[in-house]
């Protein structure tokens, strides 16, 4: 299986992120040349990006080429090309230049998946978008540009939802000034009964890898200022809040039994090598009730977040080590789940990896 670099896991309570680990490095070009593998010809006009971003570029008359980077992204370099098997490279600033074969993809007739008849497909494909693209008035702006590529099946024995896309899916979020070519790989959500409804939703996981493009528009300041809001309060605000120990009535505030907590008594914070290293100081996994004791946690930390003032999320730290770089990214993303205003954000309300403030 392809090494995939972009993963959205929501539970009943919220979400998790895989984001990626950046490191500051100087500046550097990416390089290569793309062929097709059979013909050893060079292909002109292949798609090749960063994974998350909007660094990317098509190669030239001689399937050459080069995408310069100004800090180093640990995510996958994506070639795709019509016609073609995608190719993803790991690391791909371990390589000076690459030189990568395509090979051609065979017509393959789609799986006809036959659903329960439990729902129409407009029904099912309503949902879809409320969890993929989410509710926020982002989500609610953003589109799908290519709905008939998506196949839907509903299992009505484990009530849930499933999808997947023929094609990369276009998506257009005029909310936030992106094109999002987003090529699914699995989509799942799990409802605690017969019910397509947003609040039925019990769990929901979905990935793939994507690439950002600015659409009209994108520059202006009012896009601006809506990509700055979106940022705020987001998670990556929040674990760069962390990271740097700049809590406050201006960002956040943590609660727990709804008192105010100690930041310093509940985090240690400390550099490794430019990367904050943290430690959760409080478990409280003793205090979980489960029937079977061989499942119970070895460590379970719970903390609410509140921002200015106003918007409160729950984060449940499953783990009492992780690390956050430079951009707000975090690592054990498996074992950091959110709910509350951190837990709603889909797809349209995520920004690209190389996304300043």
């Amino acid at each position: 299986m392809q090494n995939i670099r972009f993963f959205i896991l929501i539970l009943s309570y919220g979400f998790i992120f895989l984001l990626f680990f950046l490191s500051e490095v100087r500046s550097q070009n990416l390089e290569g040349q793309v062929f097709d593998a059979e013909t050893k010809e060079p292909l002109t006009g292949a798609s090749v990006y960063l994974d998350g971003t909007t660094l990317g570029t098509v190669t030239d008359s001689e399937g050459k080429y080069s995408i310069e980077v100004s800090q180093r992204i640990n995510t996958n370099l994506i070639i795709r090309f019509i016609g073609y098997k995608s190719e993803v490279i790991a690391n791909p600033f371990e390589t000076k230049f690459s030189k990568v074969y395509l090979q051609p993809s065979t017509a393959e007739l789609e799986e006809i998946i036959v659903s329960d008849g439990l729902f129409t497909r407009e029904e099912m494909l309503e949902a879809f978008r409320e969890q993929f693209l989410g509710r926020t008035s982002a989500g609610k702006t953003a589109s799908i540009q290519n709905e008939e590529d998506i196949q839907l099946f509903y299992d009505g024995k484990t009530n849930s939802l499933k999808a997947t896309a023929s094609k990369p899916l276009k998506v257009e979020n005029p909310f936030l000034g992106y094109r999002i070519i987003f090529t699914l790989y699995r989509f799942e959500t799990q409802f605690n009964q017969l019910s397509l409804k947003y609040e039925h939703a019990k769990n929901c996981i979905f990935y793939g890898t994507n690439q950002y493009e600015d659409i009209e528009g994108s520059a202006s300041s009012k896009m601006k200022r809506r990509r700055y809001r979106t940022y705020m309060g987001s998670k990556r605000h929040f674990f760069k809040t962390l990271a740097t120990n700049s809590w406050g009535r201006s960002s956040f505030l943590l609660y727990r039994n709804n008192k105010k907590v100690d930041t310093k008594e509940f985090f240690s914070v400390r550099d490794s090598a430019g990367i904050a290293r943290v430690k959760v100081l409080k478990n409280f996994a003793d205090l979980i009730e489960v029937e079977n004791v061989a499942a119970a946690p070895s460590f379970f930390s719970t903390i609410i977040a509140v921002y200015r003032l106003e918007e409160q999320s729950r984060v449940v730290f499953k783990t009492d080590i992780f690390y956050v770089d430079d951009y707000g990214n975090y690592d054990a993303v498996d074992k950091i789940q959110f709910g509350g205003g951190m837990g709603v954000r889909r797809l349209a309300d995520m920004l690209p990896l190389d996304y300043r403030p």
